[in-house]
């Protein structure tokens, strides 16, 4: 009797702990991998399968180098060298590209004379608090050496080759006086962009001021409108003047486009300009998600843009610590990361760069680490037919979308490029069925107007004849009214 209500016991307790198993190992996480998908004029959002495996986290450097300490920026070169600014330890680490230590800088020697400049007197030959770094396809560095209020620009040895400082330029008058260079590009004319501040300016090979990139234009406001109405100068001197939004990182992609993001309260976080200072990126839409505490929401932060080779855009976001990835378009291609302390998440992340393979590298400024990310087999498939349908091969990138729509069903962007080839065979009804499951109006209105032509063209001679018909119906019937008797 004991023996059977044993058994019986220990198959509940079995049965109970596999069906725990089961319910939570089957509700998504949080912070799972996901992207946004359209139902109606609902945006919701979908899991999709895992984009990144985290290949390695780098922090402890070794025994004569220690730890990272609250590092700032990462930039990878030509050959996958990975360069980083650790701030807090006021020196710049190179990494090989399997991300060991290959050399560390620490110190500033073969500072030029003071006969060529009289402010290199008395420089100091130490970094203070760098943050932000760019290696220019010749392996020279350029190092933003924020307490410094300096630009470093080192060869490939780390000899310095010239300094940097705040221009002098009457047309910088509305600008803040203290330089304070934080992240810096280096453009193939040779002009050094620098983050002032919150600005974005440029400078040439002179030190001489070059201008300033806007990073939007201020929207309207009817309370301005009227304070320019009805105020007084001295109440309008008064007032706070509204600005563009600004900007908080920024990198210069081969083309010469400037990728920026920046602190926008309604949209347009994300920015591509143009060499005429337009942004050729989609402005009208909400980047980032909301990011809720207890008592507090906060609009998303974005504190840094990378661009791989295939043109995808990669935005790191700070509080809630999601890398967001886009298609050249805009369109989102999926969310990954987030806020914790396992692998795949972070504390805060300041930082990340894309290396030739696709790899991805994080930065942890309160983890003090580094995370290197490798792409699944659905990132490679998703990347491949992005490739495809922005070289015009929609046709081509056909099997390729079903392969992804085979694992992901709901992934819009699928279904928008299935649409795109569907469209360009001239399959219009079924290009429609596409562009209404990834929820693109343009596209499906295109490929409508486009099916009712076809329909038109199809039936030139029926539709001719039918309006005939229908003419001299209604002229016989108006015939047998008498219409057109004299009485």
């Amino acid at each position: 009797m004991f023996k059977k209500k044993t058994n019986k016991f220990v198959k509940i307790t079995l049965f109970s702990i596999l069906s725990f198993v089961l319910i939570f190992t089957s509700i998504p996480t949080a912070n799972a991998d996901f992207i946004f998908m359209r139902e109606g004029n609902v945006s919701k959002r979908a899991n999709i399968p895992q984009q990144y495996t985290v290949e390695k986290v780098v922090n402890d450097l070794g025994e004569e180098y220690g730890f990272m300490n609250l590092p700032e920026d990462i930039f990878i070169d030509k050959n996958d060298y990975i360069y980083i600014c650790d701030t807090g330890n006021n020196r710049i680490l190179i990494l090989n590209p399997d991300a060991t230590v290959n050399r560390v800088i620490t110190e500033i020697y073969d500072i030029p004379p003071e006969s060529e400049d009289p402010r290199y007197k008395d420089q100091p030959t130490t970094f203070n608090q760098p943050s932000g770094i760019y290696v220019d396809p010749d392996g020279d560095i350029y190092i933003a050496d924020t307490m410094n209020e300096r630009i470093l620009h080192l060869d490939s040895t780390g000899k310095c080759v010239e300094m940097f400082w705040d221009p002098e330029s009457q047309l910088l008058y509305s600008i803040v006086s203290e330089f304070k260079p934080t992240k810096l590009y280096v453009n193939n004319t040779g002009y050094i962009y620098i983050i002032k501040r919150h600005d974005l300016m440029s400078i040439d090979a002179d030190n001489a001021f070059r201008g300033l990139t806007a990073s939007g234009v201020v929207d309207f406001s009817i309370t301005q409108l009227f304070a320019r109405l009805f105020y007084t100068k001295e109440q309008r001197d008064k007032m706070f003047k509204p600005a563009p939004p600004a900007f908080t990182n920024f990198m210069i992609h081969d083309d010469g486009l400037i990728y920026a993001t920046t602190l926008d309260q309604k949209h347009g976080e994300i920015k591509r300009i143009n060499w005429v200072g337009e942004n050729t990126f989609p402005d009208k839409k909400k980047y980032g998600l909301l990011a809720f505490t207890i008592d507090t929401v906060r609009d998303p932060y974005f504190v840094d843009i990378a661009v791989d080779q295939s043109g995808i855009v990669y935005a790191l976001e700070k509080y809630n610590g999601y890398i967001y990835r886009y298609d050249p378009e805009g369109n989102l291609l999926g969310v990954l990361g987030g806020i914790g302390e396992v692998k795949g998440r972070y504390k805060e992340p300041s930082s990340l760069a894309v290396d030739s393979y696709g790899t991805v590298y994080v930065l942890d400024k309160t983890a003090n680490n580094l995370q290197v990310l490798q792409p699944t087999g659905f990132t490679l498939k998703v990347t491949a037919a992005v490739e495809m349908y922005q070289q015009g091969l929609y046709e081509e990138s056909f099997d390729v979308w079903k392969e992804v729509l085979d694992v992901a069903g709901n992934y819009y962007v699928a279904h928008k490029g299935i649409g795109k080839a569907y469209y360009k065979k001239g399959l219009w009804l079924e290009a429609m069925d596409s562009y209404e499951k990834a929820g693109d109006v343009t596209g499906y209105s295109d490929a409508f107007a486009e099916y009712r032509h076809d329909i038109f063209r199809n039936n030139f001679v029926l539709v001719i004849l039918a309006a005939i018909a229908i003419v001299l119906f209604i002229v016989w019937i108006l015939t047998r009214l008498n219409w057109f008797s004299e009485d």
